[in-house]
């Protein structure tokens, strides 16, 4: 389990600049494909985010559990969704917060993002700066993938009733002090297959380099798995469970 992260309202503005991030066109259209599966409120989260089994984590100091505080910075997705970025910096419930309803919802299926890059290696959508990416790969190294394959199956909600929440996060405000933004209000966990989709032709050691970057800026701890063909050059990661969207409210919760 991670360490849990309390930290003054000092050290939260020095961990999340004031200029913002880069546009992502790939978590844009992510973005918006889970709020057309899941409804209004929920937004995506980038990177995606480990969980701790409810039966290791008896206390619920991990991240992840509904109650905490969080100071996610928020931009939206390319029509209606909704991305919440993050750096681990949470704070739990004091004390161990209430256990989480754990309940089956939609999977998501089949979803597939088309690369928009030009033949020059430059951005094809419109409003597109040198400093944009695609599931935060520079253009440089994207130009060399066709498409990103997102499947999550297994997928759990954990909630809290209201009135629960509305306390945990108001315990949780109280003991950690200013800084935090949000509520963390509902966490959707699934088993997440990524499926990269190359141009064909690609040098093994680029593919092999943009997989380590696709792993570590995902947060993936699973190996790539090489498949496809000379024509069609596949790497697939496949892990779980992950958190890969929430629903959070600006603090304080009412």
């Amino acid at each position: 389990m991670k360490s849990v992260l309390i930290v003054s309202a000092l050290l939260l503005s020095a961990a999340w600049p004031s200029q913002g991030f880069a546009r992502d066109f790939g978590y844009e259209k992510f973005a918006d494909a889970v709020r057309a599966v899941y409804g209004a409120g929920y937004g995506a989260i980038t990177p995606f985010d480990d969980i701790t089994s409810p039966a290791d984590d008896p206390t619920r100091r991990g991240e992840g559990y509904p109650g905490q505080v969080w100071n996610f910075v928020s931009v939206p997705g390319r029509n209606h969704g909704l991305i919440y970025q993050h750096n681990d910096v949470y704070c739990p419930v004091p004390g161990g917060g209430p256990a989480p309803i754990i309940v089956g919802t939609t999977q998501f299926k089949n979803w597939l993002y088309r690369t928009e890059i030009g033949l020059t290696g430059d951005f094809t959508v419109t409003g597109a700066t040198a400093n944009d990416v695609v599931f935060k790969l520079s253009a440089l190294d994207a130009k060399y993938i066709n498409s990103f394959g997102v499947q999550i199956l297994n997928v759990k909600r954990y909630y809290l009733p209201r009135n629960d929440l509305i306390d945990a996060t108001r315990q949780a405000t109280t003991a950690c002090g200013p800084g935090f933004s949000y509520g963390l209000t509902t966490t959707l966990v699934g088993d997440v297959t990524i499926t990269v989709a190359f141009q064909a032709g690609i040098d093994s050691g680029i593919m092999a380099n943009i997989g380590q970057h696709i792993k570590l800026n995902l947060n993936l701890h699973s190996l790539a798995v090489r498949g496809g063909s000379d024509a069609n050059p596949l790497l697939v990661f496949s892990e779980g469970p992950k958190i890969f969207a929430i629903r959070a409210e600006p603090l304080p919760l009412k």
